[in-house]
């Protein structure tokens, strides 16, 4: 059998666009992967909306793929099964998502672009709401690691808040290669025309950001650091 018709939208389709099923006849699901996705979407959003929610009468349980007798607390709650826990415990799962993540990586990723482009505002709420729960729960460690990366990387760090602040301004963005300005400009502060050594020095935007300049190569110079903190928002 290379084809069957699927019962939900009674379209004959290839079997690679079946899910296998040991207790069918053709060892074949009765509708296609589409249609039984759009089953379990439906069926959760109304089990959602009912506010049901999971209560497991057992307290411990066989792990189905490491063979543990483990406490309900170390299994996921499930919408659709009897006890309402998953049949692997955390870590199973935990390692069984991973290695489908590693399997099928890019299709993963692409699925994941798509949905943040289609869902910009529930993307971004969403981010929000994670980084306020981690800062919350580990708010000296993050800010150890970010004191850390900041020493060890300043021209990258001086990079990220250059953008963040270009995008709060709605200003042009441009990805920047401070070596090809600083070679571009000579290795000379435009505001005093003194030298300045890589290291040191920075890049001024001639335009200020909060005067509608963008954040690209046309826009930034080289300059000495006090120079850029003397010029400040004002036009050279």
């Amino acid at each position: 059998m290379t084809s069957k018709r699927c019962k939900d939208c009674g379209r004959r389709r290839r079997v690679k666009f079946f899910y296998a099923c040991a207790h069918a006849k053709d060892g074949l699901t009765g509708c296609c992967k589409d249609c039984k996705q759009a089953r379990r979407r439906k069926a959760y959003k109304a089990r959602k909306e009912e506010g049901y929610k999971a209560q497991s009468p057992v307290i411990r349980k066989r792990c189905i793929a490491c063979g543990r007798h483990r406490l309900a607390k170390f299994f996921y709650t499930h919408l659709f099964t009897k006890d309402g826990l998953t049949g692997c415990c955390k870590d199973c799962e935990r390692v069984r998502a991973r290695k489908a993540y590693e399997a099928n990586k890019e299709r993963y990723k692409a699925q994941s672009a798509q949905w943040r482009a289609d869902n910009l505002e529930a993307s971004r709420k969403h981010k929000r709401k994670s980084s306020r729960e981690q800062r919350r729960k580990n708010g000296k460690q993050i800010n150890a690691r970010h004191a850390a990366y900041k020493k060890a990387h300043p021209e990258l760090f001086t990079e990220h808040e250059n953008r963040r602040r270009a995008r709060k301004f709605a200003a042009a963005i441009e990805k920047i290669d401070r070596r090809e300005i600083y070679e571009r400009d000579g290795g000379h502060c435009h505001i005093c025309s003194g030298s300045v050594s890589f290291r040191e020095m920075e890049l001024d935007h001639v335009i200020p950001l909060a005067r509608g300049g963008s954040h690209t190569r046309g826009n930034l110079k080289v300059a000495h650091k006090i120079c850029n903190r003397r010029k400040w928002a004002n036009v050279a």
